[in-house]
């Protein structure tokens, strides 16, 4: 199929303004993703590919890079796994500090899911279970918290100029005033307004995807790993949604209801990996029928390319003044696994018991091959 297919559906207005249901949009463009055109490895498409060494000590020790944002010159790392902590270094991987305190005081979180940095402010807001939103400065001094929905669980959140995206990404209750898959809030953490209906099964699976919720420039979109959409701008009143066809061996919702039987029976079916969006260019990285695949869409130029992908691609964590940022596992260096030439910029030896290194790198024309 060379043409895109478009489908328009007339979106259905709630009676409450403030709570919009997954129909409300106004155009629904599904794009099939299943025709290849040849295959790719990460240098046909990545360049300038840099290492940064991360300090290792006993203070700076990470597990994983769970969620990764770079700002102000910094690295602020999340790691969910190991230390349950955001890790601050600079961007010559130097240790820098931590930002608050595991524990159960008034001040001082149990886990973190997420966090996000309000630029204007630059107020740390770190989401943890369940539902409450921690605010700490840059120099991980605590100010407040507040707690968000009373019986949904939000698991990402992302700063917006106005204010703040949360999503429940289908793990919230079924039914009521809860059940919804965005929540915006305002610069304050006041409910807003919540959109799009979560899907009738509760799913148990976490998206796969690094960050479901994607900044495009200066809006926000979300991708909805479950269904395969793009919903390209969820901070205004035009969601202008765009839902992926693999024409076949999509995961049915029941599946993702039961993680462990989705992971038995994962090599049947087709689903994304990451996702990152930038430039008003979509890419991302889709297993289809057992094989790896990338997606590049561009959207000013109306061109999409689907590629198989041989050997490794990296996770796309971050992108930032024509930066992309991954991480790698030191093992892979210290036993020369090698994808790519790349150099350590930064002064920290890397060896096997390391910290996970942070991998930059920038993109070729995208859409070239």
């Amino acid at each position: 199929m060379k043409r895109f297919i478009l489908v328009f559906i007339a979106y259905i207005i709630m009676s409450s303004c403030n709570e919009k249901s997954r129909n409300d949009m106004n155009t629904k463009i599904l794009y099939p993703i299943n025709e290849l055109s040849g295959s790719i490895n990460a240098n046909d498409i990545f360049c300038e590919f840099e290492y940064i060494s991360l300090e290792t000590t006993q203070q700076s020790l990470l597990g994983s890079v769970d969620r990764l944002i770079v700002y102000d010159d910094k690295l602020f790392v999340l790691d969910k796994a190991y230390s349950n902590k955001i890790f601050v270094f600079t961007k010559d991987g130097e240790f820098i500090r931590t930002i608050g305190k595991v524990g159960k005081g008034p001040e001082e979180y149990t886990n973190i899911e997420d966090f996000t940095i309000n630029e204007d402010t630059k107020d740390i807001n770190v989401l943890c279970y369940p539902s409450t939103v921690f605010i700490y400065n840059m120099k991980g001094n605590f100010i407040r918290r507040k707690k968000l929905a009373s019986s949904a669980l939000l698991w990402n959140i992302s700063w917006y100029k106005d204010g703040y995206i949360c999503s429940s990404n289908h793990q919230s209750v079924l039914k009521g005033k809860e059940a919804f898959l965005l929540f915006y809030y305002s610069l304050n953490f006041n409910i807003q307004k919540k959109m799009l209906t979560v899907l009738p099964k509760q799913v148990t699976l976490p998206p796969l995807i690094s960050n479901p919720l994607l900044r495009n420039g200066d809006s926000l979109a979300y991708f909805d790993f479950f269904t395969s959409t793009l919903y390209r701008n969820v901070t205004g009143t035009d969601f202008n949604s765009i839902q992926f066809n693999f024409e076949g061996n999509e995961v049915p919702i029941e599946l993702y209801a039961n993680s462990q039987e989705f992971f038995n029976k994962q090599r049947e079916y087709c689903f994304f990996l990451d996702a990152i969006f930038f430039d008003n260019v979509f890419l991302s990285y889709f297993i289809y029928k057992g094989k790896q695949n990338v997606l590049r869409l561009d959207f000013d130029k109306n061109k999409k390319i689907v590629s198989e992908c041989e050997k490794w691609f990296p996770r796309l964590l971050f992108y930032r003044d024509s930066y992309f940022y991954s991480f790698m596992n030191p093992h892979w260096i210290t036993k020369g696994h090698k994808f790519f030439n790349a150099n350590n910029v930064t002064e920290y030896p890397i060896e096997a018991n390391s910290n996970p290194v942070i991998l930059r790198f920038k993109a070729k024309t995208l859409l070239d091959k």
